[in-house]
C-alpha cells in the first residue's frame, strides 16, 4: 500500500514504528501533521469558502454562521464573505 511513497516521505514512514503501519488512520494522520504546512491548510480553507454552498436543508442563518466561522479562520475580510454568502 505504501509503494508509492518516494525520497523524504518514504524515510519518514520507514522510521515510524510497526505498531502505527498496519491500518491507514495512523500514518496518514501522523503524514498530515508532519507535511501539511500552514500555507496549505490555509489555501485549502480559502478555497472551501468560496466553494462552500448553502445545502437545501440549511437555513440562511446557519449557512451565513458557518461561512463566517470559516472566514475567521481564514481571516478573510468582511466584504468579502459577505458577497460569498449572497452569491451562495
Amino acid at each position: 500500500m505504501y509503494i508509492l511513497l518516494t525520497g523524504d516521505a518514504a524515510a519518514w514512514l520507514d522510521a515510524l514504528p510497526e505498531a502505527t503501519t498496519g491500518t491507514w488512520n495512523a500514518p496518514k494522520e501522523g503524514f498530515l501533521q508532519h507535511y501539511l504546512t500552514p500555507e496549505f491548510t490555509h489555501f485549502k480553507s480559502a478555497r472551501l469558502i468560496f466553494n462552500t454552498k448553502m445545502q437545501t436543508n440549511e437555513t440562511v442563518d446557519d449557512y451565513a454562521a458557518k461561512m463566517e466561522q470559516l472566514a475567521r479562520s481564514i481571516k478573510v475580510d468582511e466584504k468579502m464573505v459577505r458577497f460569498t454568502i449572497l452569491n451562495c
